[in-house]
């Protein structure tokens, strides 16, 4: 039955072939990061900023995390999980400490629960889990289908909140699912319909700009909160936040049909994201403490000096992608140095 069973497995996965469309996306995507956790402390400044903010989390999370559903690897043994650990952990737990100084300083209303990932560390722990539970979900009948259920159910349980980014892993878990079962097949509705699709990201953006403009609260959109904790809407939270979802996943496949589909000047970045990820919070978080507010309007800090800003420091911050690499993989290797590499038989065990 496995061994049936075990071509399913890798059938829906990725494109084979690098795709210069997703590696584009991937380089706009972590500098749209950057231009949003820069913006967070304008969110509710102004009505522009706030709408701005609302649209940009819509998509741009989303959008991640299928292109790394997409890029995710169905076959879980023990050096996949290995790698992982050396991906996403061992980051984790050394910026958890960074974090933690950093935010106390500057942003202390940011430190959160105990055992939550400090801020916008929570992607490397939920990437973790999701290729964890991948394997498991394709074995299932109807996984997006379940996963979907799984995500709005979540919300009625008062425990399941920031804490081991739980709660996120649930939310954005059948995203992550579109685009590993799917990934192939709407890159290739990209390249076919690219204008529709454009049309479409276009009209989802204008609708969250509308919606929250209009006073939505923008909670729902990070996934981080039970239904009890949200403000009223004037939607029943589940098919709120199940609405939320479709239309994230929506609009991320409208962001790709944005994308070229060749070799840009910004497409170096795709491989750097990682380093600007970890390292950004640490500007933005310093950013907040300029006192711009006393010489512009919020909307202009937001639309005009923002994004330039947020492009020169994920250009120079991708520019330490080597140094940090290396350290991050020397700790992880040193970790790794003493775990033995083949199990003992049951035969040896039993002498």
């Amino acid at each position: 039955m496995r061994q049936e069973f075990a071509p399913d497995l890798h059938r829906p996965a990725a494109p084979r072939a690098r795709s210069l469309r997703i590696d584009n996306a991937k380089a706009v995507l972590i500098w749209l990061v950057v231009v949003g956790h820069m913006i967070e402390q304008l969110a509710g400044a102004s009505t522009a900023s706030r709408a701005l903010y609302g649209a940009l989390y819509l998509f741009h999370m989303p959008a991640f995390v299928m292109i790394a559903g997409m890029n995710a690897n169905a076959a879980l043994n023990r050096g996949a999980i290995i790698k992982s650990i050396k991906q996403l952990l061992v980051p984790l737990a050394l910026f958890q400490v960074l974090y933690f100084g950093v935010l106390s300083v500057l942003a202390p209303h940011l430190l959160g629960e105990p055992l939550a990932p400090l801020w916008l560390l929570w992607f490397l722990l939920s990437l973790f889990t999701w290729r964890m539970i991948l394997p498991l979900f394709l074995r299932l009948p109807h996984p997006i289908v379940l996963a979907l259920l799984m995500a709005v159910a979540a919300g009625w349980v008062g425990d399941i909140d920031r804490s081991l980014s739980l709660s996120r892993s649930i939310v954005f878990f059948p995203v992550f699912l579109i685009g590993h079962l799917h990934g192939a097949r709407l890159l290739s509705l990209v390249r076919r319909k690219t204008a529709m699709l454009r049309l479409l990201f276009v009209g989802v953006m204008t609708l969250a700009v509308v919606v929250v403009a209009n006073g939505a609260s923008l909670m729902p959109l990070f996934g981080t909160a039970p239904y009890g904790a949200l403000p009223q809407s004037w939607l029943l939270p589940e098919l709120d936040r199940l609405l939320l979802i479709l239309a994230g996943a929506a609009a991320a496949v409208g962001f790709l049909a944005l994308m070229p589909d060749r070799e840009t000047r910004v497409t170096w970045l795709s491989r750097r994201t990682m380093t600007v990820y970890l390292l950004h919070g640490v500007l933005a978080a310093a950013f907040w403490h300029i006192p711009l507010a006393g010489y512009l309007p919020p909307t202009l800090i937001g639309l005009l000096l923002v994004p330039p800003l947020a492009a020169i420091a994920t250009i120079y911050l991708a520019r330490l992608d080597g140094p940090l690499t290396q350290v991050l993989s020397t700790i992880g290797d040193g970790l790794f140095r003493l775990w033995p590499r083949t199990r003992p038989s049951v035969a040896k065990a039993r002498n």
